[in-house]
């Protein structure tokens, strides 16, 4: 896929990508305006930026190949499964951070379907999409909503996360292309290489904009990505944003079955929150 024709598709959820840690997904009805105030700063996008020109880039060939392979590989996959262990960190007031975390099982098969479930520090949820509707549960308040969402998964997952105003763990790790548009690289660089896990990897460092991340590809084998560090430079406290993806499993046989959610009686239907609207502009004098 070529990801300069897309950037602003791909950038929301990349600057949102942590969010899912810390934002209960839909309330009970008692707590529905809480959750629409309750948004991390990492949540709210950046004010977009104008792209870096042509001189100011310093993209390595290396680098820029790393990435193509790595983003390639998973667009590549029909079906697939991977487990990342996650953190982050939640920031209060300016400076002080605390750092949450959790853990991703994530179930993707193409055109349209994906499975997504968190366990961690700020609940524990489950997403599931069928390609004809969006389903999100709370295992822990055992509560759960639906809402009609249609398409492949690239269009799936931007309808959720933009239209639904719902974070997704670890989203762009459930489409075919990169959350950044080739457009918006400021710089990109091979750090070296280091193990993650044990596996030989290649460390890439990528600056944008508003935030810089690092990616650690497999050196040996498929070039699947072992973890990703995010900095939000322009969030308060500058949090950050941690998962090592400790297992992949292409060619996964997964049936429908997986992909729908059949809640038991314990479980009480309610409604999506509303998105959460961006702040206004100031208006200058």
């Amino acid at each position: 896929m070529d990801t300069s024709k897309h950037p602003g598709t791909r950038r929301p959820r990349l600057l949102a990508i942590a969010a899912a840690l810390a934002l209960p997904v839909f309330p009970s009805p008692a707590l529905l305006a809480q959750v629409q105030k309750a948004a991390p700063p990492a949540a709210v996008a950046a004010p977009a930026a104008s792209a870096a020109s042509d001189d100011d880039r310093v993209v390595e060939p290396e680098a820029a190949a790393l990435l193509k392979a790595a983003w390639d590989w998973l667009g590549a996959q029909e079906s697939y499964a991977f487990h990342a262990d996650v953190e982050y960190d939640e920031v209060y007031g300016e400076e002080t951070r605390v750092r949450v975390g959790g853990r991703v099982d994530a179930l993707v098969r193409r055109p349209d379907r994906f499975k997504v479930f968190f366990d961690g520090d700020r609940g524990q949820k489950s997403y599931f999409y069928d390609g004809k509707s969006f389903t999100l549960a709370d295992l822990r308040s055992k509560t759960w909503a639906a809402a009609p969402v249609s398409g492949p998964n690239d269009a799936a997952v931007d309808a959720i996360v933009e239209g639904l105003g719902i974070p997704l763990p670890l989203s762009d790790f459930l489409v075919t292309g990169a959350a950044y548009g080739a457009d918006e690289l400021r710089a990109a660089y091979v750090v070296g290489q280091s193990r993650v896990g044990g596996k030989r990897c290649h460390q890439v460092l990528v600056l944008l904009d508003d935030l810089d991340f690092q990616l650690w590809v497999e050196a040996d084998g498929n070039p699947v990505i072992r973890k990703l560090v995010i900095v939000y430079r322009e969030a308060p406290g500058q949090p950050q944003f941690e998962a090592n993806f400790t297992e992949w499993h292409p060619s996964t046989k997964l049936s429908d079955y997986v992909f729908t959610f059949l809640p038991d009686d314990s479980f009480r239907k309610v409604a999506l929150a509303a998105p959460v609207p961006e702040p206004a502009a100031p208006v200058k004098e």
